[in-house]
């Protein structure tokens, strides 16, 4: 057995993950994303034109699940954004997050407008390379059922069944997260 250094180690480690994050953003489309937007959207375009970043609704958020995007290639880059896979929206019955925004870039009637859709990127996903893997699958509400497996043993989503509640993209435990959202 060769020995090998700590610093190799890393060095190797991370050129792995650096590797996987250039495959995995590979063939994804400019609105597929890791990212979900706060409750209460007419629509993406209509968000991102009428936020203007104050983030009361980030401060509003009792679980603390809205934070700002911090990620350059998104669209939502300096937005407020839910990222599942740290903290889920609990959905609160009063949504304080829409009752603190004062340019109403969200509004309580648009709760269940503008649903984002789950996407299992292949390339990143365990199943996908021959890894046994059910996290998603086992994650998805048994009343939604939006995860099934292909005749390859592979976890798909039905787009019909999918509420966006990202669950499975928390539960995802791919070293790079597999589960990406479409807005539509």
């Amino acid at each position: 057995m060769n020995e090998i250094s700590r610093k190799d180690f890393f060095k190797e480690l991370f050129g792995f993950f650096k590797e996987e994050v250039h495959k995995g953003r590979s063939g994804l489309t400019a609105r597929t994303q890791p990212f979900l937007p706060p409750p209460g959207i007419a629509s993406l375009r209509h968000y991102l034109q009428s936020c203007t970043r104050c983030f009361d609704c980030v401060t509003a958020c009792p679980p603390m699940a809205l934070q700002v995007c911090r990620d350059r290639a998104s669209e939502l880059y300096g937005y407020p954004v839910i990222e599942p896979q740290r903290q889920l929206c609990v959905a609160c019955d009063d949504y304080p997050c829409i009752e603190s925004c004062p340019q109403e870039a969200l509004l309580a009637e648009h709760i269940n407008r503008v649903i984002p859709r789950a996407v299992i990127v292949q390339s990143r996903c365990l199943a996908a390379q021959n890894h046994f893997c059910l996290s998603c699958l086992n994650a998805c509400p048994p009343q939604i059922k939006a995860i099934a497996l292909n005749a390859e043993g592979v976890p798909v989503i039905d787009a019909e069944r999918c509420t966006g509640c990202g669950v499975c993209a928390q539960a995802c435990p791919a070293p790079k997260n597999a589960i990406e959202f479409l807005l539509e």
